[in-house]
């Protein structure tokens, strides 16, 4: 019987590598969607500086419409509320004072901040509304609190916004190098796969 040579993908010539970075390229496109998976959560535990556990993030990114990105979940206890104040106010200036709202967190007044799903079928930024929780069913006659904390919603949903754009940059971007040449490249090559010379998996 013959013996058949191998060749590593370099040894390949230009033609048939393109022929095999093709062919990988829809094999292994479950694979890319593990590869997005892994960084759109690392860059999602960056931009919420490590509260990734508080939250539940969701995307969908085939360019169609309805796509996008969101996160839900429920941020409580004094030190995560205030983790959450400075991370909305590293973006922006405040509407107000944040030592109002910090006052409001540190006197239990704020007691909770609620990202909620609004829509079954979508998972983009205006599917989810946000909630600022009081702890007391504060009334009309506490109209300054009241007003406080309706800022604080307000500019809680403008860092929300901020973050699930960057995502959805970021997730854009990586799907358009997943898919590159270059990446399928790297992907052959750092597996030390072997081939025939007309490019058949060995």
């Amino acid at each position: 019987m013959r013996d058949v040579k191998v060749y590593t993908f370099d040894e390949l010539s230009e033609e048939v590598q393109k022929k095999v970075i093709e062919r990988y390229s829809k094999v292994w496109s479950t694979e890319m969607n593990d590869e997005l998976e892994i960084a759109m959560d690392g860059k999602f535990y960056d931009l919420v500086d490590g509260m990734d556990n508080t939250f539940e993030l969701a995307y969908s990114l085939s360019y169609c419409q309805g796509d996008g990105v969101s996160f839900t979940g429920s941020v409580e206890g004094k030190y995560d509320l205030l983790k959450l104040v400075d991370l909305v106010y590293s973006i922006d200036t405040p509407s107000i004072p944040i030592r109002y709202i910090k006052r409001l967190i540190n006197w239990g007044i704020i007691h909770e901040v609620q990202f909620t799903r609004n829509s079954n079928h979508y998972c983009h930024k205006y599917t989810v509304d946000i909630t600022v929780v009081d702890n007391y069913n504060i009334d009309g006659n506490y109209d300054r609190i009241l007003q406080v904390m309706q800022d604080f919603e307000n500019d809680i949903n403008t860092w929300f916004m901020h973050v699930c754009d960057e995502l959805e940059d970021f997730g854009y971007s990586e799907i358009e190098y997943l898919q590159s040449e270059e990446c399928i490249r790297e992907t052959i090559l750092d597996s030390d796969l072997e081939f025939t010379e007309d490019g058949r998996d060995f």
